[in-house]
């Protein structure tokens, strides 16, 4: 067994922004209470202009930079405040831990495609071996660790579960938070499954785990990974919230026209989804948005900014083009254990019939379920950031409390 220990990200703890003058630095929007940043004065209304003599001009590459910073290491800032330029010097410290009232974090790292990846594990403070919950995330390419913001209905739902002595893993995309590997909006589809499978094969071995109650919880496009993963290792029971069985062309096609028909200018929205639905398609079935640009000017006014070159939401097409041969339908048919699925009224991203949809695929062990008042972020409507809706914590637990 390897004795290579994953280096923990520094807690710099800077969101940064474009500013208003383009080329005279970067506008620091908030500072995070505790970080080496706060430490060291520096305050949300700063002009960040350098890193260790880089100029901090472009967005992307300074997040590149900072994303590479480990817990040690020395940095050099220059900033500007009031007009006045001045330099910070620092030695960063680690990201700190999510803490949890009955349970602890365990940090560790699984090797996919030659390239480490974080796992958390949150284990209960009672005796175990424990069942586990995996946990699959969304359409969201950053780290799923919130030591900062514990209502996160990520860390929010580990404590709702550690409290019912199931034990909860999240394995980390690459290319995010610890995660070595190229930026995540160039990893593709089969890249981020390997990730997952790996940190699955870990945790059946792992000493305060049961294998014989691993169960997954797919949120969103976590959902889509989830038949697939339990296909590669038999698992107790899957539930997933927001999800689809469909390919990911349609689902992403269905959340456009409902979104249009959300809109005040109805006619205007439908039109203008109409053209991204095209566009979708064509991407989904394996062209690039520049080359269906190249063929379509009339599909090039009408697209959002995040489609462009070889990238689509963010993410490299070829990550949409796995997903979309991935056959997710018979997957379900496949999984051979329980599922629920579950929708919230609020979200319109998806609908209470993908949901029967999925439970259907599943067969006989399949069931669906809708919750009042939860969107797609598992939060009650309305709310100002993400935090879990206490009935879907509850649903959850009761659900997995009926088959342990």
């Amino acid at each position: 067994m390897s004795d290579f220990q994953l280096p923990r990200r520094a807690f710099l703890g800077l969101t940064l922004a474009s500013s208003a003058a383009k080329g005279q630095g970067l506008a620091i929007r908030s500072v995070a209470s505790g970080s080496d940043a706060e430490r060291a004065g520096v305050q949300a209304g700063d002009l960040l202009l350098a890193l260790d003599r880089n100029p901090a001009t472009d967005l992307v590459e300074v997040r590149t930079l900072l994303r590479a910073l480990r817990a040690g290491d020395p940095l050099l800032l220059e900033l500007s405040r009031a007009g006045g330029a001045f330099e910070v010097e620092l030695e960063l410290s680690e990201f700190p831990l999510e803490r949890y009232a009955a349970a602890r974090i365990l940090l560790g790292q699984v090797q996919s495609g030659g390239v480490w990846l974080r796992t958390l594990a949150v284990v209960p403070d009672t005796q175990g071996p424990h069942p586990v919950v995996v946990y699959l995330p969304g359409a969201h390419w950053a780290s799923e660790e919130y030591p900062l913001d514990l209502e996160n209905p990520v860390p929010a739902l580990a404590s709702a579960l550690s409290a019912a002595g199931v034990a909860t893993l999240r394995i980390e995309r690459g290319g995010v938070g610890d995660s070595q590997g190229p930026p995540c909006s160039r990893t593709d589809f089969e890249t981020e499954l390997a990730g997952y499978r790996a940190g699955l094969g870990q945790l059946l071995a792992s000493d305060w785990a049961s294998p014989q109650r691993v169960f997954l919880f797919g949120h969103s496009l976590g959902a889509m990974v989830a038949p697939l993963l339990a296909e590669s290792a038999g698992v107790a029971g899957i539930v997933t919230f927001g999800a689809s069985a469909m390919p990911i062309s349609e689902g992403l096609v269905g959340a456009l026209v409902r979104h249009a028909e959300r809109q005040p200018d109805r006619e205007t929205a439908r039109r203008r989804a109409g053209l991204v639905s095209e566009l979708v398609r064509l991407v989904c079935a394996g062209k690039t948005p520049a080359e269906v640009f190249a063929e379509r000017p009339d599909i090039a006014s009408a697209a959002p900014a995040h489609f462009a070159a070889d990238q689509a939401y963010q993410r490299v097409v070829r990550f949409y083009h796995q997903l979309e041969r991935a056959g997710l339908r018979g997957a379900w048919s496949r999984v051979g254990c329980d599922v629920l699925a579950i929708h919230g009224s609020d979200d319109w991203i998806t609908t209470l019939d993908d949901s029967r949809a999925i439970a259907e695929a599943a067969g006989g062990r399949g069931a669906a379920l809708e919750l009042e008042a939860i969107d797609h972020q598992l939060s009650p409507p309305g709310s100002a950031r993400p935090k879990l809706a206490p009935a879907l914590a509850t649903a959850i637990v009761d659900w997995l409390r009926a088959r342990l």
